[in-house]
């Protein structure tokens, strides 16, 4: 017999891009309750204790690897998990669309990639834009809780935290058992950084809303001349990049497929955007299943496809 998934039950999942947006998450758990988010559950291990210890709260959970999202999925299975949801998101792309400003009670963020190098800072979760963004969806006097193993980086956080929250730090012992914590405390780190960070005044941060798609239909197009160039930008500076990546052409379909990078500021999508034949021509649009926010740089996307169709005919 072939192995089984890597998870026991999707009960917990939630695909993002299906939720409304903000979500009514009293109404998604059928019950109002205090709303907790972690940040990057890993491997589960604290939000399935958590999930445990206070039955009375909804519990979210974010992880973009899906690896890891199977090993939450696992843990839960094994538990009571009707009060505790798992979404394959990352922070920026969650807290843009899916939270309603004051929804949170609680966020928690534990030992997260401190991005030690230089070049890499601009990856770091919780600079000053970040945090604002964190404190509007935050419920009155509510905090965020870090817990880091990097002196570095607890201080990088400090330095740039907005008005709006007040920082509070400590050194605390090994006692969240994630696997993380593990790791640095068997390696001979006795203590760790806590950061709590609590609001004190209400940054006004609306919801994105999504870009009404625009897909197009072209009366010709030539596959074997089709070459779509890059739409070069610096999504730091608030423009739109678009990359162009594999390209499977199906010719008994009459249908070619290309994979998108598309990179805006705050938000990095990977799509699959097709070429498809149809009676009233060629059809330009993402391809179905494919999971992607509407934005103006998926619409960018599709619209520098449409042009390089245009120079094939």
């Amino acid at each position: 017999m072939g192995r089984g998934p890597f998870y026991r039950s999707l009960a917990p999942f939630r695909l993002w891009w299906m939720l409304p947006r903000p979500v009514d998450w009293a109404a998604e758990f059928g019950r109002a309750a205090p709303l907790h988010l972690e940040i990057g559950c890993g491997n589960g291990d604290w939000l399935a204790r958590r999930a445990d210890d206070a039955p009375d709260v909804n519990w979210v959970g974010l992880e973009p690897e899906w690896g890891r999202v199977m090993k939450v999925l696992r843990k839960l299975a094994r538990r009571d998990a009707r009060h505790t949801r798992v979404l394959a998101a990352g922070i920026g792309v969650a807290l843009d669309r899916l939270f309603a400003p004051r929804s949170l009670a609680a966020a928690t963020c534990l030992f997260p990639e401190p991005w030690p190098r230089a070049r890499h800072v601009k990856h770091r979760l919780f600079s000053t834009a970040g945090l604002t963004r964190i404190a509007s969806r935050l419920a009155d006097d509510a905090a965020l809780r870090v817990v880091t193993d990097d002196a570095a980086y607890a201080d990088w956080i400090v330095a740039g935290v907005p008005g709006c929250l007040a920082a509070a730090r400590g050194v605390v012992g090994p006692a969240e058992g994630t696997w993380f914590e593990r790791l640095w405390h068997g390696k001979g780190q006795p203590e760790f950084h806590e950061l709590t960070l609590t609001k004190g005044s209400h940054p006004e941060v609306p919801v994105r809303e999504d870009v009404p798609m625009r897909t197009h239909v072209c009366p010709e197009f030539a596959a074997e001349r089709f070459h779509p160039t890059d739409v070069r930008g610096r999504p730091a500076a608030g423009e739109i990049a678009v990359a162009w990546r594999d390209r499977l052409w199906d010719p008994a379909a009459r249908c070619l497929m290309l994979r998108a990078t598309v990179a805006e500021p705050d938000l990095v999508q990977h799509l699959w955007i097709e070429v498809r034949a149809e009676a009233d021509g060629w059809h330009i649009r993402p391809a179905q299943g494919c999971g992607f926010v509407p934005t103006a740089g998926v619409q960018r996307a599709l619209d520098a496809l449409r042009d390089a169709a245009a120079a094939t005919s």
